[in-house]
């Protein structure tokens, strides 16, 4: 007797609205092909792009050399997560977005299940609130590690910024 088994295996509906937004806000198009093909360069350029922010204006709020926000563009540059924290706080992007940008570096996000750390539950709690709070700022993040005697994120703090 002869069996056949036939598994039927649910692939994902292309015409879903909703999983197509979600995919052209995080992927930047929803071509499976190019998702594929995307990376660490392409897609800090594309949020800096989404977000109307150049190098320079990044620079500033971030307190990252233009010249290493350039080679992360460009992808001639060394990945510093600490760096790409910063990014994702100056930019403000969603936690679904940072989540992809930082799982291109093959990074997980700073949840407190990983690292139980002052340090980690600072910075997780910057990169959950800053899309929804204007005040979770680069400066503001490193202000409060400072003060609590952990490594900052970049070199930007409130002091260097009334020195400017």
């Amino acid at each position: 007797m002869e069996y056949t088994y036939k598994i039927h295996q649910d692939t994902p509906d292309r015409q879903n609205e909703e999983l197509a937004r979600y995919e052209h806000e995080v992927f930047g198009t929803t071509n499976y092909s190019e998702q594929y093909t995307d990376t660490l360069p392409k897609t800090i350029s594309r949020y800096m792009e989404d977000a109307k922010i150049g190098t320079n204006k990044l620079s500033r709020l971030t307190g990252i050399p233009k010249a290493t926000i350039t080679r992360y563009c460009n992808g001639t540059a060394r990945y510093k997560e600490d760096y790409l924290c910063a990014i994702c706080i100056a930019l403000r992007l969603k936690p679904v977005k940072q989540r992809y940008l930082l799982g291109r570096l093959r990074h997980r996000l700073r949840d407190g299940i990983v690292e139980h750390t002052t340090r980690s539950y600072i910075i997780r709690e910057y990169l959950d609130g800053c899309y929804y709070d204007d005040s979770l700022t680069v400066i503001s993040c490193n202000d409060r590690l400072r003060a609590n005697g952990e490594p900052t994120l970049t070199k930007l703090t409130s002091e260097k910024e009334d020195e400017q």
